[in-house]
């Protein structure tokens, strides 16, 4: 997992060269052109339509084709967590019925909190996980502060990416994250929803159910998907 992580932030810091060059250009591209052009498929025609100098042409190639390197060694390493993962595969097909929780997710959570029974309360969990607010005092009053950032952040970091299809995975959460947006701002409210999120992945696991309001269709989609991988993963010869 630190070994996918630093491969995101290689793969940021990339797409953020691609950006200063094309702002160094004059170029502005719409959300779909800056699509193709991250796709190995569409770059080249993508590019092609370009005005912009030889140097900077020759560079967003370079940077391209070691972004595409990059999002290859993570979808192996990927691959690679996952299988990895296989004596938590019962946890995994738990957590996986909620929406916007992947079987990647699911094991990221699971690295980072280890035996989930070890936390003898939520709040004990959130606090190892960073997703409780640090707190000054002054004088009789405790004042809210930022989270903890030198907690674990794995499951914080992935989960953020999330926080679109996990508010989606009920009503509740969807009107849970809307309020809290509108009165606290999107900082916080994302930071809460992954806080609710984790609490109720913990009490999935300590009681074996599924999640109340699962989609079974987006179950089903994700179910297939992770036992294909095992199985294709379990077929593939091993490297000597």
């Amino acid at each position: 997992f630190a070994q996918y992580q630093l491969l995101t932030c290689q793969a940021t810091q990339l797409k953020n060269n691609l950006q200063a060059i094309l702002c160094d250009n004059g170029v502005t591209l719409s959300a779909e052109k800056k699509k193709r052009l991250l796709d190995e498929r569409y770059a080249s025609e993508t590019l092609g339509r370009l005005q912009m100098s030889v140097a900077s042409r020759l560079s967003i190639e370079i940077a391209l084709s070691i972004l595409w390197k990059v999002a290859e060694q993570k979808k192996k390493l990927r691959d690679a967590i996952i299988a990895a993962g296989a004596p938590f595969e019962d946890s995994v097909k738990i957590l996986i019925t909620i929406r916007g929780i992947t079987a990647f997710l699911a094991l990221a959570f699971l690295a980072d909190i280890g035996d989930v029974q070890r936390f003898k309360t939520l709040r004990k969990m959130n606090a190892y996980l960073g997703l409780v607010q640090k707190a000054k005092q002054s004088g009789d009053k405790n004042l809210p502060r930022g989270i903890n950032r030198q907690s674990r952040k794995l499951t914080r970091t992935l989960l953020t990416q999330s926080v679109p299809h996990i508010t989606a995975a009920s009503p509740e959460l969807r009107r849970y994250y809307a309020e809290l947006r509108a009165r606290r701002g999107v900082g916080r409210a994302r930071i809460a929803v992954i806080r609710k999120i984790c609490g109720v992945m913990r009490r999935m696991l300590l009681e074996g159910t599924e999640f109340r309001d699962k989609d079974p269709a987006n179950f089903e989609r994700k179910l297939k998907e992770y036992e294909a991988l095992m199985r294709r993963i379990q077929t593939e010869p091993k490297s000597a």
